[in-house]
């Protein structure tokens, strides 16, 4: 039986470390072009990013980790704010991820990106439906290889 909130906690700790490149509303989702090549071209050797699709978010907040900032409720803004993947926690199909971004850009280290949803999409650069267990397969390769080329240059799998 799927857990949709484990599944969705379960992607964003595959994708740490990846940054926000896009955010863009299309119809009733939200995108996320997550930028993080190792991972990508492990798909295709020419793909750079990923694709995330949330369907029918009714909220997205930026609440960055400073007492001098109010929360950003724009998604305009919200969208250039250069966020990268830390961590996430799932309440209710509400997203709640922990975000770094430029400090001397925005005047605060970073932030909670909270979103709703009710159900999400992973695609290749060409668009092309991914699921969380190729994605974890492909992590756990890359990652393994660390531990099994210790001292190589040679990630390849």
């Amino acid at each position: 039986m799927m857990n949709l909130s484990r599944d969705v906690q379960d992607l964003f700790d595959i994708l740490h470390d990846g940054s926000i490149g896009e955010l863009v509303k299309i119809n009733t989702q939200i995108r996320f072009k997550i930028e993080i090549e190792y991972l990508a071209e492990l798909i295709n050797e020419h793909h750079d990013h990923l694709f995330l699709f949330f369907e029918k978010p009714k909220t997205v907040i930026f609440k960055p980790w400073s007492d001098e900032h109010d929360s950003i409720t724009i998604f305009e803004v919200i969208s250039r704010l250069e966020l990268e993947i830390l961590s996430c926690d799932i309440e209710n199909k509400t997203c709640v991820l922990q975000c770094t971004c430029h400090e001397s850009s925005h005047g605060f280290p970073g932030g909670e990106l909270i979103f709703d949803f009710s159900t999400f999409i992973i695609k290749d650069q060409d668009e092309n439906d991914i699921t969380i267990a190729h994605l974890r397969n492909l992590a756990n390769q890359y990652w393994n290889s660390f531990d099994s080329d210790a001292g190589k240059n040679d990630y390849s799998l």
